[in-house]
């Protein structure tokens, strides 16, 4: 792809991602990729965390099968800051790229240590979510129950699981790759060359059936 010389950043100092999945040996569930996040550094923006996501998503796209997404999510170093840039349009627009765009199975969504002004987040994006969805949503005090749920021998030894490895080295290996110079020359030619030329469009726009009248938020019944 041409290079429009654009360097784009992500935030792996602020947040640790790290993806693997069971084997044959290990679990039943083999063949479903485990996405864990931990926040390493509080200083960062909740946009810069969800572009990194979505970069990590469009990788798996081209590299990966999966039979469906397990997410562990450890909120212990959250602050309020982080939950205030959490708007009920970036909400909707979050989990509908989810499960709309990138199409994914989602098996389970594990949330772990979530601090009490967390769960008025929780309740927007149960208000959005498919029912099936809500009922996978779990959440934890520590990492040892999720044990119960997921195996533990494919899960990041500082975290209390048996995997020789670490969640930062985990990190490490997929920031190294999406920042590698292919990917930077992907992801900026994205940037520049993908977008909607509105004055193209030959009919109405249809973002309102998805999110409602702009600006608004309408389809979200809040309690």
């Amino acid at each position: 792809l041409p290079d429009p010389g654009i360097e784009p950043e992500t935030p792996c100092s602020a947040v640790a991602l790290a993806t693997t999945r069971p084997t044959r040996q290990s679990s039943s569930r083999v063949g479903q990729s485990i996405t864990g996040l931990l926040i390493v550094n509080p200083d960062f923006l909740v946009l810069d965390v969800t572009k990194l996501g979505f970069m990590m998503g469009d990788y798996r796209i081209f590299n990966e099968v999966t039979h469906g997404d397990h997410w562990v999510l450890d909120f212990s170093n959250a602050t309020l800051n982080h939950a205030m840039q959490f708007t009920p349009m970036l909400i909707s627009k979050i989990y509908y790229f989810i499960t709309a765009c990138y199409a994914i199975k989602i098996k389970g969504i594990h949330l772990v240590n979530v601090p009490v002004f967390g769960h008025s987040i929780l309740a927007l994006f149960k208000k959005i979510m498919k029912p099936k969805h809500a009922e996978r949503l779990h959440l934890y005090e520590g990492f040892e129950k999720i044990f119960n749920v997921l195996p533990r021998d494919i899960f990041p030894s500082d975290i209390g699981g048996t995997a020789n490895t670490t969640v930062q080295e985990l990190s490490d290996a997929w920031c190294e790759t999406l920042m590698s110079e292919s990917w930077k020359r992907f992801y900026a030619y994205q940037e520049k060359h993908f977008f909607a030329d509105e004055s193209k469009r030959i009919t109405p726009s249809k973002i309102t059936d998805e999110f409602g009248v702009e600006g608004t938020f309408r389809k979200l019944e809040l309690d």
